[in-house]
């Protein structure tokens, strides 16, 4: 799956700018993506906390939306496609 990772407005550290203020800033990658991941299935077991880890996974996997369409699930750059957290809510119920 996919999940934001590029320009996430990231909370680390925040840096003293030239004109004074302290600002966070932007990051890239999969230490940005990840946490969307991750907080999507917290929120969906947090939900539905009868459900197994298998069917949070298989939820996330399969409302999950591939910028090319169904046919071209799994592949080595979007994995099922990006998440759906909201479809994912409702694969559950």
């Amino acid at each position: 799956m996919a999940a934001p990772g590029v320009q996430v407005y990231s909370c680390i550290p925040p840096e003293k700018r030239p004109d004074g203020v302290y600002a966070f800033g932007y990051m890239d990658g999969t230490s940005m993506a990840a946490p969307h991941t991750a907080g999507v299935a917290a929120l969906l077991m947090a939900a539905h906390p009868e459900a197994t880890v298998y069917q949070v996974m298989a939820a996330l996997r399969d409302t999950a939306r591939h910028p090319k369409g169904t046919a071209r699930r799994p592949d080595n750059r979007w994995g099922y496609g990006l998440i759906q957290p909201v479809a994912a809510l409702a694969a559950l119920e």
